[in-house]
């Protein structure tokens, strides 16, 4: 998929979001997540359930594999938000 057919998922992807995704593709469960965020394993299932919504998946299963085929295409597409070349400089303005 391309940057920009992912737009539209991307938009809604907030950064808790991201690093529930990261942390799930990195093979951690719900109570690691918890743990690792600081946040309660009812607010990673929350997120859990966002998740799935905006992917369109199904699981954690899916959730991290999803993040870890399209986690990269995330970065470059807040690079690009931000006007930034893959090393985090600025590009000038076209």
């Amino acid at each position: 998929m391309s940057v920009q057919s992912l737009d539209h998922l991307w938009e809604r992807m907030t950064p808790p979001r991201v690093r529930v995704a990261a942390a799930l593709a990195e093979g951690a469960t719900l109570a690691e997540v918890a743990g690792e965020l600081s946040i309660s394993v009812n607010g990673v299932r929350s997120t859990v359930r966002q998740l799935n919504e905006i992917l369109g998946v199904s699981g954690v299963r899916e959730i991290a594999r999803f993040w870890c085929c399209n986690g990269e295409e995330w970065l470059a597409w807040c690079a690009s938000q931000g006007r930034l070349n893959q090393r985090g400089d600025r590009r000038s303005p076209d």
